[in-house]
């Protein structure tokens, strides 16, 4: 792979999901990234794909675009659903929304997984700053995700600086 943007287009369908672990090892690989980001991309962006599945069904696409820069490594992320993108940019633009609705904890999660997430142009924007990560950040994430996965309402308790 070669550094700069690289592109994967793919349908929502649950096969093609599989694409999207490659698509983020290839980009690790080519950046030495090998600590927890390679999980944290990969679960934040299949959890787009299957928030496009619920509500499109099988016919639903998204278009994925990674590119790096100064801040770190990045994906815009097009749903092609721009209910999605309204919704969403409501919930992230107020904060009791993200938490109080459970609809959107496939976004709050996505939020809590990378560094930066906004919307620009119809597209998710999802950066990492590979060099920022630290422990407690780390541990914060991990609770995160067991309450994902227990079905738990996920709970924001670290303390940003």
């Amino acid at each position: 792979m070669n550094k700069g943007k690289q592109k994967l287009s793919l349908i929502c369908d649950g096969v093609e999901v599989n694409k999207i672990e490659s698509f983020v090892d290839s980009v690790c690989e080519e950046y030495n990234v090998y600590n927890n980001y390679f999980g944290n991309m990969v679960i934040s962006l299949v959890s787009i794909h299957d928030e496009c599945r619920r509500r499109k069904g099988d016919e639903a696409k998204m278009d994925l675009e990674f590119f790096s820069d100064s801040k770190g490594l990045n994906f815009r992320v097009d749903p092609h659903n721009e209910k999605m993108i309204d919704e969403a940019e409501n919930a992230l633009k107020d904060e009791n929304i993200l938490l109080s609705n459970n609809n959107f904890n496939w976004l709050f999660l996505i939020k809590k997984l990378c560094d930066e997430l906004y919307i620009e142009r119809s597209n998710f924007i999802l950066e990492y700053d590979v060099a920022s990560i630290n422990r407690d950040l780390a541990a914060s994430r991990v609770s995160s995700l067991r309450a994902y996965f227990k079905g738990e309402k996920i709970e924001d308790n670290y303390k940003y600086n």
